[in-house]
């Protein structure tokens, strides 16, 4: 596949663009589930090396080494999104790709014709063996070129810019993230209504990273009505459903999804999401978006009473949301599902300002590159969003 070219595909927060270049970094990293890989004719997959990378005519990877039931196998890899890009692409014609030893496909395809006929390539359907949904990859990815390449080409052509521009392109960038958010709320909502998807919400921000896709399953198998019965049962039975699909290497006892899911089930025993409704469609206060100022964060967030805010909605999403997931859970959720409420107003300026959730380290240190934070000037939810969404491949820099 191009390396360069920019897909659509849709994600749980809603349309995610990448290049395709994401794709194969995930492979090149090897940053997906190695255990138990096993290829659509049934054999057993072990990658002893992915292969080099190329960013040439042929296949993504080159010289890979893989054992196939047992048997080493030296070829190359081709990567698809869609595995019928492989007959589009008249990869079978093209001699290049002869040397081909497995097709990796996120998205197979089982209709007659679609798929290639070769017995001497095997198929990886791929996505069940990644370790968190796609758009987690991609913003993860993103914000890995922080720490990869120091400041990102992208980033470092801000510093030409007076502080005062680098603000304005920021504030920018995260209205378009906010947009995105919030839009996706509405569709949402108009679909599910608003009960539904607030439950559906909470868990996939509960699922963290790893996780995310597998809760946002389990909300849709297991709807709110089926936590009003017996909350604590069906933690245990939502889990156990799903037992085959989390991602449990490493994680802290505090993040195990056995755990979340309980703390979900307590939440909703104590039927604290009657309130939510009401809570989500309160007018908020407002504010000129053309008015954010790094040195001006800290004053907003007085005039906001984000402090009394914080309390207050804390207390109401307590014990689901706790810690820096609760901050995270109203920047992704809480906040863009007011947005969505023709009564709660324009909740950009509150977003903004509000503060980060869980943030790696390379973005605070892009951010104080930047000269966007710093003694006077706070770290906010606003800045990281702008960040992320300067760093996406369909990403087009506003001419001044």
């Amino acid at each position: 596949m191009s390396a360069n070219r920019v897909e659509e595909i849709t994600g749980i927060y809603g349309p995610i663009f990448f290049a395709e270049k994401q794709i194969q970094r995930i492979w090149a990293n090897k940053s997906f589930r190695f255990q138990g890989l096993t290829t659509r004719s049934g054999k057993r997959l072990e990658v002893l090396d992915p292969g080099r990378w190329n960013f040439q005519e042929g296949p993504d990877f080159r010289e890979a080494i893989l054992e196939i039931d047992g048997k080493r196998r030296h070829g190359d890899i081709e990567i698809h999104l869609h595995e019928r890009d492989w007959l589009r692409h008249d990869h079978g014609e093209d001699p290049n790709f002869s040397n081909v030893v497995l097709h990796v496909v996120l998205f197979p395809d089982r209709r007659a014709g679609s798929a290639p006929n070769d017995e001497s390539m095997e198929t990886l359907e791929w996505l069940k063996y990644l370790d968190r949904d796609l758009e987690t990859y991609f913003e993860d990815q993103g914000v890995d070129q922080l720490l990869d390449e120091g400041l990102p080409d992208v980033l470092r052509g801000l510093l030409d810019y007076p502080v005062e521009m680098r603000e304005r392109v920021l504030v920018r960038a995260a209205s378009e993230r906010w947009i995105r958010k919030r839009d996706l709320c509405r569709k949402r909502i108009a679909l599910e209504g608003l009960p539904e998807t607030v439950h559906q919400m909470m868990l996939e921000t509960l699922g963290l990273k790893r996780n995310r896709a597998t809760m946002s399953r389990l909300a849709i198998t297991f709807p709110r009505s089926h936590w009003q019965k017996d909350p604590s049962g069906m933690a245990a039975a939502g889990f156990e459903a799903f037992r085959g699909d989390w991602k449990l290497a490493g994680t802290r006892p505090a993040n195990h999804p056995a755990r979340r899911l309980q703390a979900y089930g307590d939440w909703s025993f104590e039927k604290r999401g009657q309130g939510v409704e009401a809570l989500v469609t309160n007018s908020l206060p407002g504010g000129k978006r053309s008015e954010i100022r790094a040195s001006r964060v800290g004053r907003w967030r007085k005039e906001m009473e984000i402090a009394r805010r914080e309390k207050e909605w804390r207390a109401a999403f307590s014990p689901a949301l706790v810690g820096t997931r609760f901050h995270t859970w109203v920047g992704d959720g809480l906040l863009p599902l007011m947005g969505a409420s023709a009564g709660a107003g324009d909740c950009f300026p509150l977003w903004f300002v509000w503060p980060v959730g869980d943030l790696p380290e390379q973005m605070k240190k892009a951010l104080k590159t930047l000269e966007i934070i710093g003694p006077g000037r706070p770290l906010c939810h606003g800045w990281t969003q702008g960040i992320i969404r300067i760093l996406e491949p369909d990403y087009c820099e506003p001419n001044e």
